[in-house]
């Protein structure tokens, strides 16, 4: 697994296809092979001829390196992607239900009665 940051024309387009795949999750650019979005957090990627790897805006890309030629160990990546991916969106949605329960106060309990 190898963390970098791209440059910025790169990091544009990525974050160009994941606004479009957001938009129409059928529409994969041509050197995708899948892609899987969740918007504002990360994009993770099974390209064609190449590892897959996780994007995270704004320009940190985590690639996830297999021995060439090695079926298995592709699909191995594959996988250890897809778990990263899994665990950035669900650490967002808890973090984010965190801040909403922060955030809401406390409501009196029902009395039953109706209005």
């Amino acid at each position: 697994m190898n963390t970098f940051t791209v440059d910025q024309h790169r990091a544009a387009s990525l974050q160009a296809a994941m606004v479009a795949l957001h938009a129409d999750p059928k529409k994969t650019p041509a050197d995708f092979y899948s892609a899987t979005v969740e918007p504002g957090v990360a994009m993770l990627v099974e390209s064609i001829n190449a590892d897959p790897y996780v994007f995270l805006p704004p320009t940190t890309v985590v690639e996830f390196d297999s021995i060439k030629g090695s079926g298995t160990d592709k699909l191995r990546q594959r996988m250890l992607a897809g778990v990263f991916f899994s665990q950035l969106v669900d650490d967002h949605k808890r973090k984010v239900a965190l801040e909403l329960s922060a955030q809401v106060s406390v409501v009196p309990a029902a009395t039953g009665m109706r209005p």
